[in-house]
């Protein structure tokens, strides 16, 4: 059987697999696992979340099933870097491209305690003392760096970063120009804000800094766990790259309220004020809209997820374009 054909049956035979039997076979083919309690934890487009015991460990299995790969290696890349680390990450346990049984790239970790921040309910005050502590997490994996730029591949022993410089990446990525396009034809940008959004994206794309910094490439308050007293866990490190720092200062602050991003500029330190950080606020927002909005028109959105992200990503477009129209600071 082609290998999509057979991706696509493993992940209908999952999604069916309500006893969650598949899988506990899968997984001892796969990986000699013998798991007990089996829970679901996420379901989306691209991939499958799990949560499980083996000997006593609570751990995560996640199985990509979208057809790119870069998911699967950018989590690996991320876990050999900050294994060292003392950031609240999970320990990488088992990890396959094909493992036998389920023929997806799968990743398993140990699970971290805690809830998601964004789901949490919590006094004012707490709530932006975990966004200066967020903050400051951020700062602390930023301290690590790679070399070159965008996605992470190893050569030689060595993760670096598979352009050679941020301008290389960015122009690949042509992440402007498709959210751009697509949200002028639908009616979300003016030819004004169109072409203020195509100046951002060529004032990002030719910023010049230093040596690449570790990015986590969506830090938000999604990705985030806590007891209610401090972040214990960072997760989904799918997106991991090597690049601008402010680059995941101005993902995050896209999803926060005008007292969360004082509070977590505030634990990141002088950078979190660069001017260039809301270049990258309005680009994430963009992004973002224009991607949750053509998942939802091709997948549905039984969840509510996707339409709460583009509700969320639309608020801050607005917002983002409204302040640099008023500054007049495209160049700042």
């Amino acid at each position: 059987m082609p290998k999509l054909g057979r991706a696509w049956l493993v992940d209908w035979l999952l999604q069916h697999d309500w006893k969650h039997c598949l899988l506990q076979w899968a997984l001892v083919l796969g990986f000699g696992l013998r798991v007990e309690g089996i829970e679901p934890e996420m379901s989306g487009t691209h991939r499958r979340v799990y949560s499980a015991t083996w000997n006593d460990q609570a751990m995560v299995i996640m199985i990509l099933v979208a057809p790119e790969l870069g998911a699967f290696h950018a989590e690996r890349a991320a876990y050999a870097l900050l294994q060292d680390s003392d950031l609240p990450v999970a320990q990488l346990l088992f990890s396959a491209l094909r493992p036998r049984g389920l023929y997806l790239p799968t990743t398993i970790v140990s699970k971290l305690p805690g809830v998601l921040l964004d789901a949490v309910a919590l006094p004012h005050e707490q709530r932006l003392h975990l966004y200066r502590q967020a903050g400051a997490l951020l700062a602390r994996l930023h301290t690590i760096r790679v070399r070159n730029f965008g996605p992470l591949s190893l050569q030689n022993g060595e993760y670096v970063g598979m352009y050679a410089s941020w301008r290389d990446y960015w122009t690949e990525l042509r992440m402007v120009e498709t959210a751009a396009a697509y949200l002028h034809e639908r009616g979300w940008l003016s030819r004004t804000e169109l072409a203020l959004l195509h100046e951002v994206g060529m004032q990002v794309r030719d910023t010049q800094f230093g040596q690449a910094a570790l990015l986590h490439g969506d830090y938000r308050p999604a990705n985030l766990l806590t007891d209610g007293q401090r972040i214990t866990g960072i997760i989904d490190l799918a997106d991991t790259l090597a690049g601008d720092p402010r680059y995941d200062v101005g993902i995050c602050l896209a999803f926060l309220s005008p007292s969360e991003q004082a509070a977590f500029r505030e634990g990141y330190g002088p950078l979190a004020d660069d001017p260039l950080v809301p270049c990258y606020t309005l680009l994430a927002a963009a992004h973002r809209l224009a991607f949750c909005s053509q998942i939802r028109e091709q997948h549905g959105d039984r969840s509510g997820a996707l339409t709460r992200i583009a509700s969320e990503m639309h608020r801050t477009l607005r917002e983002t374009l409204a302040n640099m129209t008023a500054a007049g600071a495209t160049s700042a």
